[in-house]
């Protein structure tokens, strides 16, 4: 039978025992606990570093991070997130209590004892997070560090002092602006005493220099998107320096975005070649500067080749658009006849010809559609000269046409009331396998196929 004193001394043996496992925590039971820090990546606005030469600070401004350069400017999105998941998931490798923190574990050893780098991370209703870098550990992939006010040392990996402890400009966007096409509402392209200005009307794009004119939406994409999505190769100045090395005093070219709400362009400029990157490059990069991103970068040769973009190359290469239902008459002439359509009274969709033979919509709509998407081979401008070597001037009778009519009922105001054309198209004198087509009275001549004409006999 164990005697008073006998179970005296299991009881304070027990409660040692206790007490060694919560004051001196095994290193297996603290890595059981959890994570370095506890955030929530989304609730995160701020992130101090300080890598023991300079202060970094990046900051969350509704839904972009900038950071704390002379001017700010913007953090990569990819790599903010990136860090947040980083120290979000941080685990300890292992833990030394207090009670290790002697000799050659001593915290002066460790680089903890007046640490020159840490990482402060703010959360929006917590405390900061203070967590002080030291000296490598074991091997090249770990760190000792140490939470503020924490006695206990930690054995880290060095996986986050690798992002955070970097130059400033590793932080940076490397993007040139976080438009996208969908944002803008103009485009103006200017290269010399040329300009090239398109206009987004509705959901569509028009040309309205140097002509007035359709744009391709693929045309466009191709040409446009790159200026979104091709990184940068390198930045090398504010823009608040001399401009003159980089040739942005008098830039080759400039590209101007608006967007949508917006009053202010975003304009990037076109400077010299940057002969000190991939010299013996054929199609060397080049200077670029930013007035969204206060900076001269260097950027890819196709990033600059974008510049040198034309007219002729965003055309859209349709012959015309027309929405039928507008439409009330067609007249359509060819060898020197002339037949009419019109709409089927009744409530009919159908349409019908002057001999009654009935064309069912369906039908019509195919045949315009058929006409409608001839591609145009080049546009010429409508001098006095091509039009009537053409043979769309005056003087000319035309070798085919078609006009579209709307009509207008008395119910209009009288000066409105009755036929108007709202589209006519007229095709000139064959040359060779070519045609020249003109709209109405259009600037422009527009070469098509011959055999366009012969479509119009086909499917009328």
């Amino acid at each position: 039978m164990m005697t008073r004193r006998g179970t005296i001394i299991l009881f304070l043996l027990a409660l040692a025992t206790i007490s060694w496992f919560f004051l001196y925590d095994l290193p297996e039971q603290r890595l059981a606990d959890g994570f370095v820090f506890h955030i929530n990546p989304d609730k995160v606005t701020l992130i101090v570093i300080n890598d023991g030469n300079d202060v970094h600070t990046l900051q969350r401004k509704e839904d972009a991070w900038y950071i704390s350069t002379l001017p700010p400017d913007r953090v990569s999105d990819k790599k903010i997130g990136h860090l947040l998941n980083i120290a979000k998931e941080l685990k300890p490798l292992n833990i030394l209590n207090a009670k290790e923190l002697t000799h050659q574990l001593s915290l002066s050893s460790l680089g903890l004892q007046n640490p020159k780098r840490s990482i402060r991370i703010h959360e929006e209703g917590a405390k900061d997070q203070i967590l002080y870098i030291g000296n490598e550990a074991v091997g090249e992939k770990s760190l000792f560090a140490q939470l503020e006010k924490q006695k206990n040392v930690m054995i880290i990996p060095s996986e986050i002092a690798a992002i955070v402890f970097t130059n400033d400009d590793d932080f940076r966007d490397p993007y040139l602006t976080t438009l996208k096409l969908d944002d803008l509402m103009e485009i103006t392209l200017t290269r010399g005493l040329s300009k090239l200005s398109l206009k987004k009307e509705n959901t569509k794009w028009q040309m309205t220099q140097p002509v007035s004119g359709s744009i391709s939406p693929e045309a466009l994409q191709t040409w446009i998107a790159p200026l979104f999505t091709t990184e940068v190769l390198k930045r090398v100045s504010n823009d608040g320096t001399n401009l003159c090395p980089y040739g942005l005093d008098q830039p080759r070219a400039t590209i101007s975005l608006l967007a949508e709400d917006s009053l202010n362009p975003i304009t990037l400029s076109l400077g010299n070649v940057a002969e000190e990157i991939n010299a013996n490059s054929s199609a060397p990069p080049a200077y670029l500067g930013s007035s969204a991103r206060h900076g001269i970068f260097i950027v890819p040769a196709s990033l600059s080749e974008l510049f040198m973009i034309t007219p002729e190359a965003l055309r859209d290469r349709q012959l015309f658009e027309l929405n039928l239902d507008m439409v009330d008459r067609i007249e359509i002439t060819t060898s020197g006849k002339t037949i009419c359509l019109h709409r089927e009274s009744g409530g009919s969709e159908n349409w019908i010809s002057e001999n009654q033979r009935v064309i069912p919509v369906a039908n019509l709509q195919q045949a315009i559609e058929t006409l409608e998407k001839t591609k145009v081979l080049s546009y010429q401008v409508a001098t006095p000269s091509k039009t009537a070597a053409a043979g769309l001037d005056e003087s000319s009778k035309p070798t085919a046409s078609i006009r579209f009519i709307a009509h207008l009922s008395e119910n209009t105001p009288d000066d409105e009331a009755g036929d108007h054309t709202i589209m006519e198209v007229c095709f000139g004198k064959k040359t060779g396998e070519t045609i020249f087509a003109r709209i109405a009275q259009d600037p422009e001549l527009l070469e098509v196929p011959a055999d366009t004409v012969n479509l119009l006999k086909i499917v009328f």
